[in-house]
């Protein structure tokens, strides 16, 4: 049948992820007065792979996430952000690596 698809609850909406991981790192960095080196140096991690973070080129991993959201010290939720429509696993897992990592 015809018609926009509405993504279901459980669906990941990984365009909307990367946007929101790349809207803000981008905020925080400038909140905080980074340069992008400063960041990407923060993260340990390349800068073009914080430009590319930033820039919303590629979905950054879950590894890449958890250490952006160290570095700016946020939850990994709040990168997320709302809109990201992930599985009850994958949130499970977010919550418990941060827990272990003493992320909120």
């Amino acid at each position: 049948q015809g018609g926009a698809k509405t993504p279901c609850r459980w669906s990941f909406r990984s365009d909307l992820y990367t946007r929101s991981v790349a809207e803000k790192c981008k905020k925080l960095r400038q909140e905080k007065g980074w340069s992008i080196e400063v960041a990407a140096e923060k993260v340990d991690i390349s800068v073009d792979a914080y430009k590319d973070a930033e820039s919303a080129r590629h979905e950054p991993s879950i590894r890449k996430v958890i250490a952006l959201a160290r570095a700016f010290n946020v939850a990994v939720s709040y990168l997320l952000g709302e809109n990201a429509f992930i599985s009850e696993e994958v949130y499970e897992a977010y919550y418990a690596l941060g827990k272990v990592l003493g992320i909120k």
